[in-house]
């Protein structure tokens, strides 16, 4: 087969104010056309900056300080900005994982994909538009396309990453993590596009994943990096069945599945903390869509429980309504009917009983990025909700967010850096340590570790597990990965269009689904062949 991309003895640097950081170092591999390659590794491992040295797309203070890296011939490294553009969407093909800061807010979607296009001169009518938020599973695409990025849902805007990275059909197609935002029957839609892309075109994917069953899943070959390093690559039946290199045997072990043993004790008893009973959602559309409706239903008539000390979790695909019945708890959106009681009375709407509320119910949001000022140090982040709520003095709340970086197992020094010098898994355990600062008795955890590789991701549900006895705490838990889910809770609801189609026990619900959608969920669950 012809080969699409070679790297050899790719080295990477950053010029950092601490000195040089050598983030990638003598990484080799090749990609043939028709091939899939993923990279594989926990967060700070080298991944990204490998993906971002193949287009030259690296940051100000990064420098490429040895190796090649040949694209259909041609040596990037020593290229020319000219080539570089002329390359860049028509012969590699980016799939960023940020949506938020890939996508043009002030600019429709369907202009961006359009956009994509006509820098190469390639057809960009609303036709072929329409076409591409089709092929990544985005319902009413003509509707769609007039929408701006503010108006879709997480996995939704994923998508349309997916779709410009796709538009130009081209020969290498780099996918940074293309699928941690979406839920199962979506990636695997968007897999299986890529797939069909490699088969009939001959493209060529550089797979970039901290999900190890999805790689061995999809990959032809499996690269584990640590530290800027291969350490270990082969076929991904091998990686996955016999891993040799200890980082290895560490990632695999950190993979949560659906086979292993539940360890919960029997759901906590006594008067619900918060209840939902009937509530239902609804928005107004900018244009009625092709069959006149003029309003989406985000949330019909959903009802649910959390008992005291108990988890709670909610999943379903991206637009099932999660992320609205997660507002509707939080008091951010209010229910057009139904009602919200919080310790057995309905919740006030008034300023200062939304405060009171507030006290006592602290969220923890998907993106640890967005949800942390990069103007603000740590420690003030953690201490602004005691300032916004006049909790003790300057030196009582200098203490308590020393206390509260402990409990989250962060040094104290934490508090005097900023969110850009912390790992991705260090600022989600900041916005929790934030979320615990007024003590709260309920947190709502939307997606808030989808985003974390798995040994991140695991320290961060040992950690939510251990706060969870330590303090008496409930969890919302919403999620589309399925594994954790049935991990860590007591009672799962499933969604679907706005209605909770299923709930049950973990141990019932996974192992017999009653629902055909919930049936779906399970069966697309990334489950390579050991």
């Amino acid at each position: 087969m012809t080969t699409v991309l070679e790297v050899a003895d790719l080295s990477v640097v950053f010029d950092t104010a601490g000195g040089p950081v050598e983030a990638v170092r003598e990484v080799s591999f090749e990609i043939a056309a028709g091939e899939t390659v993923a990279l594989v590794g926990e967060s700070g491992s080298g991944k990204s900056t490998t993906a971002s040295a193949v287009n030259r797309l690296l940051a100000d203070n990064a420098r490429i300080t040895a190796g090649r890296v040949l694209f259909d011939g041609v040596d990037l490294v020593g290229a020319d900005e000219r080539t570089l553009r002329g390359v860049r969407g028509a012969g590699i093909g980016l799939v960023p994982q940020d949506p938020m800061s890939n996508l043009n807010p002030m600019m429709r979607v369907g202009e961006q994909i359009a956009e994509a296009l006509e820098v190469h001169d390639l057809p960009s009518g609303p036709g072929r538009v329409v076409e591409l938020l089709e092929l990544v599973g985005i319902p009413d695409a003509p509707a769609r396309a007039r929408q701006y990025p503010h108006e879709f849902s997480g996995g939704m805007r994923q998508r349309v990453l997916i779709a410009m990275g796709l538009a130009c059909r081209p020969r290498l197609v780099i996918a940074d993590e293309p699928t941690s935002a979406l839920d199962v029957t979506v990636q695997r839609r968007v897999l299986d596009e890529l797939d069909r892309l490699t088969g009939t075109t001959g493209s060529a994917v550089l797979l970039i994943t901290h999900d190890l069953a999805l790689a061995a899943e999809r990959a032809d070959r499996v690269l584990v990096m640590q530290r800027g390093r291969v350490v270990e690559s082969g076929t991904a039946t091998d990686i996955l069945s016999r891993p040799e290199h200890p980082y290895s045997q560490t990632l695999l072990a950190a993979v949560p599945g659906l086979a292993d043993p539940l360890e919960r004790g029997p759901v906590p008893g006594g008067p619900p903390l918060l209840e939902l009973r009937g509530v239902r959602k609804t928005y107004p559309l900018r244009r009625p869509t092709e069959d006149g409706r003029q309003t989406v239903t985000a949330v019909d008539d959903v009802s649910l429980t959390i008992p005291r000390g108990a988890t709670v979790a909610v999943v379903g695909e991206s637009g099932s309504g999660k992320t609205t019945t997660a507002n509707l708890v939080l008091g951010l959106e209010a229910p057009d009917a139904g009602e919200v009681l919080f310790d057995g009375v309905p919740r006030g709407t008034r300023r200062r009983e939304l405060v009171a509320f507030r006290r006592r119910v602290q969220p923890v949001f998907q993106n640890p990025y967005a949800s942390l000022d990069p103007r603000y140090p740590v420690g003030r982040s953690i201490a602004e909700p005691l300032q916004v709520h006049r909790v003790g003095t300057a030196a009582e709340r200098r203490a308590r967010v020393h206390e509260l970086l402990e409990q989250v197992a962060l040094p104290g020094a934490v508090a005097e850096r900023y969110p850009h010098e912390l790992s991705g898994g260090q600022r989600q355990r900041v916005a929790i340590a934030r979320a615990l600062a007024l003590r709260p008795e309920l947190v709502v955890l939307d997606e808030a570790v989808s985003a974390l590789d798995v040994v991140v991701q695991k320290q961060i549900l040992d950690l939510l597990a251990d706060l969870q006895r330590e303090l008496g705490l409930s969890y919302l838990f919403i999620s589309h990965d399925l594994a954790v889910v049935r991990l860590i809770s007591d009672v799962v609801h499933v969604m679907r269009r706005g209605q909770v189609v299923e709930s049950g026990p973990p141990e019932r619900l996974f192992a017999e689904p009653a629902h055909e959608y919930t049936r779906e969920l399970l069966a697309a669950i990334p489950r390579p062949a050991a």
